[in-house]
This record gives C-alpha cells, sequence and structure tokens, in this order.
C-alpha cells in the first residue's frame, strides 16, 4: 500500500519523539492521516488439512464477522489456479447511496502499484532499455553527489537509503496539492541519506516514485501510459488504471474510514502524490489476470521473474514481499492510501491467489493466534491387531504471537506494510494415536522503547525497556481431542472428536519513545536549534521569531577519533515559557517528550 509512516499505519502520536510506525498513504484519522490508513482485515486460510470448501467457508465466517460492524467493506477472491474459489463483494461501495461492493467495483490500490512499477522496470530491462544494476546518475544526469552509488536495484529494494518524504513533517501540507514526478523529486533529492545504499532496508515511498520518473525519462512518455500500454493491455485487464481526482470512473468504490466505530468519509489526498507509488486502482477480477500473467510468464522473461521474486534484505525483493509462512513460500504486498486497503497474496506452490480489496480503513492493527489443530476421528484396523479400537490423535496447540525487544530494530516501519500477524495453525490430529505437531509461534520485533496499547481501551499493556525482552500478547489455540478421549465401556467406537479451539484476535497500537541521551530545554529563540544543527547532522528549522521548533529535533553527536570514537543523541525541545500550564505558548502538550 502507499504508506507514510506500507503499506502502512498505526496511530502513533504525531510528536517527533515517537517514531512513525510506517511509511505509507493513509496503510493510515488521527491527526495525521497518513497513519490511518491499515489493514484491519485478516483472511484466515487453511491451506493445510481438510478440503476447500471446509477453507472457504472458514473464510466466509472471518470475513462476515468484520463486514457486520463494517471493519470491512470490500471485494474478495481466491483462485487455485484458474479455479475461482470465491469471488464476492461485502459492504457498500457507496454508502450514501447504498450501492454494494461487487468483484467488478473499483478500488485504489496504494502500494499493491509498486509491484507493477517494478515490472515496468524489468520489461524496460528485458528490452535492453536499462539495467537494474545501473547507478541512478546514468538517467539523472543532475542527480546529487549523494547518490552516486545508488542503483535501480537499490530503489527497487528500499536499499537506497534516500528517506521516504511521506514522512517528512511538511507532508501533510502537500497531500493535497498536485504536483509532477519532478516537483516530488525535488522534494527529497537534497535531503542526506538514511544509510548507505546496500546497507539497509527501509521502506521508502522515495524510491518508487524515483522509479516512475525514470520511466518516464527513459521511454519519453508518462507512467500511466506505459503501464497501461504494456501491462493492462497484454493482460486484458480493462478495468485497471491511474486513478483520478477528477475523471468519472464507472463502479469505484468510495473510500471511508472509521470514527469511534461508525464509518465516514475519508480524507482527500491528491492521485498525482502517490504516482507509481500508490496511484493505480483495480479489481479484484483483474488483479487475478494481474498474478495468472506475472507468475505465468506472459509478462516478464524467467530470468527477470526470478530477480523481481528473489528477496534481498528483509524478506524485500522488487515490489513484493516474499517469505515462507507455514511451510510455503508466499509472495505479497499490501497497500492503503485513505479510505482503502488492499492485500493481495500469492502461494506459488499451491498456485493460490488471496486478492481483498477493502474500502475502510481502520485504525488498529489486528494479532491473530494461530488456531489448534482438529483432533482425529480413526480406528485402527491392523490384522495383529482383532479388536481395533479409536486411535485418532489430538491436534497439535496453535502458536502464540509473541512481541520482543530488540537493539537491531530502531523503527516500527515493518508493521505498516504487514500489520496482521497470524500464529501458524496447529496439525490436526492422525490416525495410530498420533498427535499433530504445535504451530510455530510468531515472533514480533521491536526497538526497546516501544509501549503497547490495547486498541479498544487505550490501556498500556507493556513497556518494552531491555532487549531480549518478551510477551505473548495472543495466546494460540488449544487442540482439539481426538476420538480415542471418548471411548467408554459403553461406547467403544466413538466418532466423536473436537475441532482445535480458535487462536485469541487482539488489536493492538504501538508507540516508540525516541531516546536521546541529552535533553536541549530552554526558553524559544535561546539558540538550542542552532547549537544542535552545528554539533550535529540534524537540520531544524531555524528562524528569528519564537517557537520555530514544535517538535523535538535528534542528532547524533559524534566526539573523538577512530578507534576511540564515541557517539551519543541529542534533542532539541520545543520552548518553554511561564504560564505554559494555563496554555501560553505552546502549552505543556510537549513535556510528553520528556521523561
Amino acid at each position: 500500500m502507499f504508506e507514510r509512516g506500507e503499506m502502512p499505519a498505526l496511530p502513533l502520536a504525531s510528536s517527533a519523539s515517537r517514531a512513525p510506525v510506517s511509511e505509507g498513504w493513509t496503510r493510515a484519522g488521527h491527526g495525521d492521516t497518513l497513519q490511518s490508513m491499515i489493514l484491519r482485515f485478516a483472511i484466515v486460510l487453511l491451506v493445510a488439512g481438510g478440503g476447500w470448501a471446509q477453507d472457504i467457508a472458514r473464510m466466509e465466517e472471518v470475513i462476515q464477522s468484520y463486514a457486520a460492524n463494517r471493519q470491512f467493506m470490500g471485494s474478495v477472491l481466491v483462485a487455485k489456479g484458474t479455479q475461482v474459489l470465491l469471488s464476492k463483494g461485502y459492504g457498500f461501495a457507496n454508502l450514501e447511496w447504498d450501492v454494494p461492493n461487487s468483484p467488478a467495483t473499483k478500488f485504489r490500490l496504494g502500494s499493491i502499484t509498486k509491484q507493477f512499477t517494478a515490472a515496468s522496470i524489468l520489461l524496460l530491462q528485458d528490452r535492453g532499455k536499462l539495467n537494474v544494476e545501473d547507478p541512478v546518475k546514468k538517467y539523472m544526469t543532475d542527480a546529487p553527489a549523494a547518490w552516486d552509488k545508488i542503483t535501480i536495484y537499490h530503489l527497487l529494494t528500499h536499499t537506497s537509503g534516500i528517506p521516504s518524504f511521506t514522512s517528512f513533517p511538511e507532508y501533510p501540507k502537500w497531500e493535497p496539492f498536485a504536483a509532477t514526478p519532478a516537483e516530488e523529486v525535488a522534494r527529497f533529492r537534497d535531503k542526506p541519506l538514511d544509510f548507505a545504499p546496500g546497507e539497509k532496508w527501509s521502506y521508502s515511498n522515495s524510491g518508487y516514485v524515483l522509479l516512475g520518473y525514470l520511466i518516464e525519462k527513459i521511454t519519453g512518455g508518462s507512467y500511466e501510459k506505459f503501464v497501461r500500454e504494456n501491462i493492462f493491455a497484454p493482460l486484458g485487464m480493462k478495468d485497471s488504471g491511474y486513478d483520478s481526482n477528477s475523471a468519472i470512473i464507472p463502479r469505484r468504490a468510495s473510500g471511508y474510514e472509521l470514527s469511534k466505530g461508525e464509518p465516514v468519509n475519508a480524507g482527500f489526498v491528491n492521485m498525482t502524490i502517490p504516482f507509481s507509488a500508490g496511484a493505480l486502482d483495480s479489481t479484484t477480477e483483474d488483479l487475478l489476470k494481474w498474478e495468472q500473467g506475472l507468475f505465468g510468464g506472459k509478462l516478464l522473461t524467467a530470468a527477470s521473474l526470478l530477480q523481481m521474486t528473489k528477496p534481498f534484505q528483509s524478506n524485500y525483493a522488487c515490489g513484493l514481499f516474499v517469505e515462507t509462512k507455514d511451510g510455503r513460500k508466499v509472495i505479497q504486498h499490501g497497500g492503503g492510501i485513505e479510505g482503502f486497503n488492499t492485500q493481495l497474496t500469492y502461494y506459488p506452490e499451491d498456485m493460490l491467489t488471496v486478492i481483498v480489496l477493502g474500502n475502510v480503513s481502520g485504525s488498529a492493527p489486528g494479532d491473530i493466534a494461530g488456531d489448534g489443530g482438529n483432533g482425529c476421528m480413526a480406528f485402527r484396523r491392523e490384522k495383529f491387531v482383532p479388536r481395533g479400537g479409536p486411535s485418532g490423535g489430538d491436534g497439535g496447540r496453535g502458536g502464540d504471537v509473541v512481541m520482543e525487544a530488540s537493539q537491531s530494530h530502531n523503527t516500527l516501519i515493518h508493521f505498516r506494510y504487514n500489520p496482521e500477524h497470524k500464529g501458524q495453525r496447529g496439525q490436526h490430529g492422525m490416525g495410530s494415536n498420533c498427535s499433530g505437531f504445535d504451530g510455530d509461534s510468531v515472533i514480533l520485533k521491536v526497538p526497546v522503547g516501544t509501549s503497547l496499547f490495547d486498541q479498544e481501551t487505550g490501556e498500556l499493556v507493556h513497556d518494552f525497556q531491555t532487549p531480549g525482552e518478551r510477551l505473548v500478547i495472543a495466546k494460540g489455540g488449544r487442540g482439539g481431542r481426538g476420538n480415542q478421549h471418548f471411548a467408554t465401556s459403553t461406547h467403544q467406537a466413538p466418532r466423536e472428536h473436537e475441532l482445535g479451539r480458535p487462536g485469541e484476535e487482539r488489536n493492538y497500537r504501538l508507540e516508540l519513545k525516541l531516546l536521546a541521551d541529552v535533553g536541549l530545554v530552554g526558553y524559544p529563540n535561546a539558540g538550542k536549534s542552532t547549537l544542535i544543527s552545528v554539533i550535529s547532522a540534524a537540520k531544524p528549522k531555524i528562524a528569528d521569531y519564537p517557537f520555530t521548533t514544535l517538535e523535538p529535533n535528534l542528532g547524533v553527536v559524534t566526539v573523538g577519533e577512530e578507534p576511540e570514537q564515541e557517539s551519543f543523541v541529542v534533542a532539541d525541545m520545543p520552548g518553554l515559557i511561564e504560564g505554559a500550564h494555563l496554555g501560553s505558548g505552546l502549552g505543556i502538550q510537549f513535556l510528553r517528550h520528556i521523561e
């Protein structure tokens, strides 16, 4: 999804002392609309055990549970190969006119757009127009010196180090107004890199906007034209395109968000802003054509498709997350943009496609623990065991969802694009009194300093203050008992067995406190911002009027020479004046930055 500060996403405090959870277009209300787009819908896919009919029935239960209170409205499509198992609309495309959603309804895709942008780049590589290992400067000769070592591949894999412009404080002011690709690139081209190219992974909408800009420079045409003529038309995707604020688009859904549990019209974003990082729209039916065309070899060469789906860092390939879940390879990406949440998932080994397009956004991600495996009904039929008897084993316990504090993580951005987490389902029981294996728990790593809140009550659940600290935030379900447990002297051939218990489902909000070693506290215009700009690489706003600093600024100060060099973090706090408790100056709201 196109999100600001994946996807997303969590409604975090907007002050600079709180780290934005991720980058994306509202994957996200809150004060900052881009942090309200979050995938509220979790679809439970039971690919192990049972028949497809049972799985689809379970999916329908899950979908209806969300749709019943309008936490989800949209369209869902599930297909195995070319066989469509489920294709249905839920809720309303337009609440004011009671127009229902259907498989033909068009939804803004958000960051699912990124895989189309990545495929466009690889198509140009297949045609000899570029090489993904080329430096960006080869096609953008006026690129800043800091970009000298950035390649197109770094942009595709979010490893360029270019900061995501949707996390800039100025972003909310830009969002409603049209901008050209060149104007958007100008907003981040002179910003310092967050890290050396290829060194780390950090989701960046800037990188994918830059890719769209390069597509236009290389082809001489618009990004919209290239995608339409080279992807949509060849694959027969007649209901897909570049979304517009002014054009009349038949069957387009309106976007909503939840406010106090009730849907309201979503905020406005000018669709020139998400551009090649999040501006496309489509239907579930067209996206199935996309998955079948992409993975069926109708679009890219085998080498380019392999390159697109090979993860580089943090399970991210080119416009796609690629990882193994429940023992199966999963290729997926979510999206979020004001009023819309989307998820496109493909299981290549099963040729299984799951598409969820929603037109209502919520305010918190859900964590769903794994269900327990079902108990087995079986009877022994062995040559030398004449009396036989029930032999159904117990189902395994579902995996927990566990949160762990980690020193290797310093942001919550990974929750923006993967806001839904589910423990592995316990294996079903088997014959010969064999119990199923317990499901693996999911370990969610968060930075030290993260606070976990219950989304429904607002209650603080836990503060993670020590590396390695763990908390089970959703317990897995108990496995069902096999029919061996129901045998009695008068009931020797029981056919009863228990289904596994469902795991807990919880909604949480995360806040990250950015910790500083030194805090600069004082009157307005005392020179605090000037000092931090001199002793560190921070670039706070500096002016000759009071209250220039509205949010804390952080800077890293390095002291000494290698190998004795040390560093510490300094925070520049907003000015404090007498009478702040009565509302003077900035009031006392900023005191939440200091503990």
